[in-house]
């Protein structure tokens, strides 16, 4: 049986996971400026992205 994570790994992931949440927060930024929101669409989601990524890169082919 796998043991549980130590607190200071614990604390590692959590360190991570918010230098991450960062990084996702300065890119759906930039995102934003490039490609523009409206109203309706204050927000991106993961999905979206992969989906707007690959439309885009139709675009450059």
């Amino acid at each position: 049986m796998r043991r549980s994570s130590s607190k200071s790994e614990k604390a590692r992931i959590a360190r991570e996971t918010l230098d991450d949440l960062h990084e996702a927060a300065r890119l759906l930024s930039k995102i934003s400026r490039a490609y523009g929101e409206d109203p309706l669409h204050t927000s991106w989601n993961a999905f979206e992205l992969r989906i707007t990524a690959g439309f885009k890169a139709l675009e450059i082919v």
